[in-house]
Order: C-alpha cells, then sequence, then structure tokens
C-alpha cells in the first residue's frame, strides 16, 4: 500500500494526544502495518511513552531511529524542526519504508505538517478549554481543504462523545467555510490509561480489555477502513461492552 502520513493535533496540553497517538500507532503495528512515529522537533513524550531507551537503535537516514516492535518503530530527525522535518517525513514518505507515519505534531510546526499529511487527527478532551480552543485549531486547519478527524478522550460515554462533536460541528459549520470533518471515535475515562502511562507501557496491549482500549481500537478500525484497508476483527470483545451505536455512520 501507498504510505501515508497522519497528523496527530491538539490545541492544548494535558488532553492526552501523545498516549492515544502511541497507543493508535501500536494497534496499526499489531495489524501487520509497518508503522512509523514521529515526534514533532524538540519534545521527548514518545521516547518516554514507548519506553524508548530500553529499545534497539536502528540505522535510519538523517534520523535517529528505536525499534519497537516488529513492525513499530520510532523515527527523531535529526535536522531541524519545522518546515526542515516536513521535508524529512515527505521524503520518508516517498521511500516507502513504513506503510503509516504518524507525527505527534506540535502547535509550532502546525501548518507544514497539516499540508504534507494525509489525514489530520484532533484530539479533544471534554473540558470547556479544550473545546474552545479546539474550535480556534479547526479555523486554522480549515484552510488546508483536507477532512478532519476527530477523536475525544476522556469522554464519559458514547453519548457524551457524539453531543460533543455535533455541538462543535454546528457552530464550526456557521462560521468557517469548506470544513470537512467527522467523528472517528471516543476513548473514554478509564483509570487503566492513567496507571499504564505511568509504568510507561501502553494501554493497548497491557490492559487489552479495559474501555479505553476496546472504544480506541474501534477507532482504528474504522480509519483503516477509510483506507479501503480490512477492519480489526473484535469478535474477542463479543459481550465485553463498548461497542459503538451511534458513531456507526459518522465516519
Amino acid at each position: 500500500m501507498q504510505t501515508k502520513i497522519v497528523n496527530f493535533l491538539s490545541a492544548k496540553g494535558g488532553v492526552g494526544k501523545s498516549v492515544i497517538a502511541a497507543n493508535f500507532a501500536e494497534i496499526l503495528s499489531e495489524q501487520g502495518y509497518r508503522t512509523a512515529i514521529i515526534e514533532a522537533p524538540n519534545l521527548n513524550n514518545q521516547e518516554i511513552i514507548l519506553n524508548a531507551l530500553q529499545r534497539k537503535r536502528i540505522s535510519l537516514p538523517s534520523a535517529v531511529a528505536v525499534k519497537i516492535s516488529q513492525n513499530l518503530t520510532l523515527v527523531s530527525p535529526v535536522d531541524g524542526a519545522g518546515e526542515n522535518s516536513a521535508k524529512f517525513i515527505s521524503e520518508l514518505k516517498e521511500a516507502g519504508i513504513f506503510d503509516f507515519i504518524l507525527i505527534d505534531a506540535g502547535l509550532e510546526n502546525l501548518k507544514s505538517f497539516a499540508q504534507i499529511a494525509d489525514h489530520n487527527i484532533v484530539l479533544c478532551a471534554n473540558e470547556p478549554c479544550a473545546i474552545s480552543n479546539t474550535y480556534a485549531l479547526l479555523k486554522t486547519l480549515g484552510a488546508s481543504k483536507k477532512e478532519i478527524l476527530f477523536l475525544l478522550n476522556f469522554t464519559a460515554s458514547e453519548e457524551d462523545a457524539v453531543m460533543i462533536y455535533e455541538n462543535l460541528k454546528a457552530v464550526a459549520q456557521k462560521n468557517i467555510s469548506e470544513l470537512n470533518f467527522k467523528l472517528l471515535g471516543f476513548v473514554p475515562f478509564c483509570k487503566d490509561v492513567a496507571e499504564c502511562a505511568h509504568n510507561r507501557v501502553l494501554f493497548n496491549s497491557h490492559r487489552p480489555f479495559s474501555p479505553a482500549t476496546i472504544a480506541l481500537r474501534q477507532s482504528v478500525s474504522r480509519f483503516l477502513s477509510k483506507q479501503g484497508c480490512e477492519p480489526i476483527d473484535m469478535s474477542a470483545y463479543r459481550g465485553v461492552g463498548g461497542f459503538l451505536r451511534k458513531l456507526s455512520n459518522l465516519v
């Protein structure tokens, strides 16, 4: 398959973007996709989340690369920030080494990363400040005319996620021209997420039956379907609960 660049963004800190991006990447890698996760320059969140200092380094031109698992690699460009990093990521895409390149982006590199991304995934938490800041972010991303996918974090329920999305969508569509965004999914508030983050392990692999893992796997499955790929087999979770009802027609 042709390499896809997926840009993870949030309008403010503290909404769980880096943790969700890391688990999203691991789920893709578990499905057999060669996955790279690239952190915005001058940050080291993914190095900590993925416990990369304990992993094997590999050779990759113009980058520091750490093998996290068979199909998951943490890549850190060595030269500069912003446009230089965007150029490096574009060249990495052309090389065809990976199926998916996920960017854990900061707002300072918003425009350069948004332009090269095939998909922009915006993380938003269920709190007033995050929602209002996300609206401002949408105004900036609207100029790219690319579809924006939403992942809502720390929600109480699926109904809660849909309500936040629909309210934000209603306001944005009245004020931002040519805006195209959809709800990819949500991750409910779950103590397993905080516990795994504290222990520097990913909740997807260490708490496979937690509500957060089930919901995020459904979001990744939905994302894969959008690429024309096989969805994730969720049969192991039948009867566990958490299967989305209202989200089925939103993406």
